[in-house]
């Protein structure tokens, strides 16, 4: 699961057209000159998706069923709808399913600015529903759940909640430390339908973990264990992503801190005969040490099989000593808990930043994504950026791909396998 990333600054080669919101996984991309944004899919063989949406995500099912929730403004000037479509392997079109008042969203999205929209899509641990949670910022948080079992995706919706956001607006900087809201949420097992771990950034130094009740929003929340300096007192660490490993159970949350460290907490949930969900958070894991005076933006986690992978963008550009200057880095845990030292991902630069990362369970391979900028004008404006997708697999990584090479502001924001291993990803762009 992948979370915003660091912001580019203003006056850099991306940031001179990436001035608002941060590029990434679930963030939007400042519109281009024309001010449109697109959501588009890539690879896999899926056709284009219809009704031009703005934003989206798409997922893979087992069966090879694609199944994608976009955000459409059906017309001009007129509020988005929440989409949901669906596509068969091998089949020439999308078939759309529920959409508007149908799917219980309709009043929740009507007042929403496009640009500050996250949708994500998780699928449930007994594989038969969808989970649908669209981030609107300062308007709330709503999220839903699908029936997927059968041909076509049932129109009764199996809960439907929208929940006001409970510290604020998600999209803040992260590079201030001083980011607030929602995260983003993990599907984990309880009764038919599972729950929805979110977690949060609040008020407090650590992040906050809350559970949806269905149709009640989210219930009580806690806070994570705090982090504390060499004097003891507490640092103020951003989450930025969740991930269940679905082999183990584990939770995992990772963040930054404001002392340019990045940190994990763990926890494995057990349900009690009375249906309480149990489990002890971890304390605070320190599993990377960033170089004094840069940027630590930890920006992908993925989980499988008792191996963690979070994806860190270290920026040294103001620092004293420029060590890694903007290069996308890793730290990988294994399997007895051990973290290994923080590794550059081959032929990465410094106009890199990373996308969704996921485990492929049939082979244990992590696919990664993310954006380049590839060419440049004369005022060192980006004209053309390169969605480019890389596996790392026993220790090695791959030749990078180029999944998407356009004259446009392009961004991941979700990553789905088929059966074969290969990339299917969501993606919006600023053309």
């Amino acid at each position: 699961m992948h979370l915003p990333s660091r912001r580019l600054a203003a006056g850099s080669a991306l940031g001179a057209l990436v001035l608002v919101l941060t590029v990434g996984a679930g963030a939007v991309p400042a519109a281009a000159a024309s001010g449109e944004i697109h959501f588009r899919i890539a690879g896999g063989g899926a056709p284009a998706l219809p009704d031009s949406p703005s934003n989206g995500a798409v997922l893979r099912l087992k069966n090879g069923t694609e199944i994608a929730a976009a955000l459409v403004r059906k017309t001009s000037g007129g509020p988005p709808r929440l989409e949901i479509y669906r596509h068969a392997s091998g089949a020439a079109h999308w078939t759309h399913h529920l959409g508007g008042s149908s799917s219980g969203f309709k009043q929740a999205v009507a007042r929403v600015p496009l640009k500050n929209v996250r949708i994500t899509l998780a699928l449930s641990p007994n594989h038969k529903y969808v989970d649908v949670v669209v981030d609107a910022c300062r308007y709330g948080l709503v999220a839903s759940t699908l029936a997927t079992v059968g041909p076509t995706i049932k129109g009764k919706l199996k809960r439907a909640f929208a929940a006001p956001q409970p510290y604020g607006c998600s999209l803040a900087q992260q590079s201030e430390h001083s980011g607030k809201g929602f995260v983003g949420s993990t599907p984990i097992p309880y009764g038919e339908f599972g729950l929805l771990a979110a977690v949060f950034n609040g008020n407090g130094a650590s992040p906050v973990v809350g559970f949806s009740q269905p149709g009640n929003g989210f219930g009580s929340l806690t806070s994570l264990p705090v982090v504390a300096d060499a004097e003891g007192k507490p640092v103020r660490v951003v989450a930025t992503g969740v991930a269940r490993d679905p082999k183990t159970g584990e939770l995992i949350v990772v963040g930054a801190g404001a002392d340019n460290n990045a940190y994990a907490w763990t926890t494995f949930l057990t349900q009690s005969d009375s249906g309480e969900l149990n489990g002890d958070w971890s304390s605070p894991q320190l599993i990377y040490a960033g170089v004094a005076g840069a940027e630590t933006g930890v920006a992908s986690v993925a989980a499988y099989g008792g191996t963690v992978f979070v994806g860190i963008d270290q920026d040294t550009s103001n620092a004293p000593v420029r060590a890694l200057d903007n290069t996308m880095g890793y730290v990988e845990r294994s399997g007895d808990g051990t973290w290994s030292a923080f590794a550059n991902v081959p032929h990465s630069g410094a106009h890199d930043l990373w996308g969704p990362v996921e485990f492929n369970p049939s082979s244990g391979s992590l696919h990664a994504t993310w954006t380049r900028a590839t060419a440049y004008g004369k005022a060192g404006t980006p004209l053309s950026f390169a969605l480019r997708h890389a596996v790392l697999a026993h220790g090695t990584w791959s030749t990078a791909k180029v999944l998407v090479n356009h004259r446009v502001i392009d961004a991941v924001t979700s990553l789905a396998l088929t059966a074969q291993g290969h990339p299917v990803v969501g993606y919006v762009s600023g053309s």
